[in-house]
């Protein structure tokens, strides 16, 4: 990681030097599981980033209201881990910024003994002993995010990759059923969808279909600018402890001609 900060910060610097800043028209930026020690570093980037582009609120986010002009932004969470409503109640809150939680309904559902089956899935390699470093939200903190002006939408029931199901049947329960969790636990019907893992060879044209009839976008983790209104979304990841000139190299575009034939193949779709 010390050395993908260095090149990163390196040509940052020189593309900066050289003049070679980039507009954007939508970018979507991916977060999950943050470290408190990260929380401060993250909040100052935050700062930084809505000084300068233009945060989205989800809530008006759909075909009728994509966003136009450059510069936007929108802010995303994965998974459903606590620290994400943690971090929204203590600074999403200060800077009034809203964004979408993708929730794992099988994790927030989950007791200690089937927690740790679904961390797993969502984090493949984990150790076991680790795992009970990791706290889940619960469905009143969801409740509250969607009071506090947030959005919840479905990440899946329990995160496997879904282009590795063979049975149509628990393919459309993994992607579907997540849409009855949500309902019988008082939360308002999710239009968004971002799919486990969030790379190109965890999604098809199978489960793209499954997913377009029942939610309005599908939110992928490939690196893209959104520049129409396209039924699959791009997202950068963004880790917590990235600095202010990683970040800008990511939503700026340097590294998007690395994902071009994935971003071709999804809206061919």
């Amino acid at each position: 990681m010390d050395f993908k900060f260095f090149v990163i910060n390196f040509l940052y610097k020189l593309f900066s030097f050289i003049n070679l800043k980039k507009n954007f028209h939508f970018r979507i930026l991916m977060f999950h599981d943050l470290k408190k020690k990260n929380y401060k570093n993250l909040e100052i980037n935050l700062r930084y980033l809505k000084k300068n582009y233009n945060f989205i609120d989800p809530n008006q986010l759909n075909e009728q209201q994509f966003p136009v002009g450059t510069n936007n932004l929108l802010l995303t969470f994965d998974d459903g881990f606590k620290s994400n409503f943690i971090f929204a109640n203590n600074v999403l809150r200060k800077l009034k910024v809203k964004a979408i939680f993708f929730v794992v309904t099988d994790l927030i559902s989950s007791n200690s003994h089937s927690k740790k089956k679904i961390i797993q899935n969502i984090l493949p390699g984990q150790e076991l002993l680790k795992i009970s470093k990791y706290k889940k939200m619960s469905w009143n903190n969801l409740r509250n995010l969607e009071k506090m002006g947030h959005v919840i939408g479905c990440h899946t029931k329990s995160h496997l990759r879904l282009n590795e199901i063979k049975s149509n049947t628990i393919l459309t329960e993994q992607i579907v059923s997540p849409i009855h969790v949500f309902k019988k636990n008082k939360l308002k019907k999710p239009n968004f969808f971002a799919y486990s893992f969030g790379d190109f060879y965890s999604f098809n044209k199978k489960c793209f279909m499954i997913a377009k009839k029942e939610y309005e976008f599908i939110f992928s983790g490939i690196r893209g600018d959104n520049i129409k209104c396209n039924k699959i979304l791009f997202r950068d990841n963004i880790n917590d402890n990235y600095n202010l000139s990683m970040i800008n190299f990511f939503i700026q575009g340097y590294s998007d001609f690395l994902y071009k034939k994935f971003r071709k193949i999804f809206l061919s779709y």
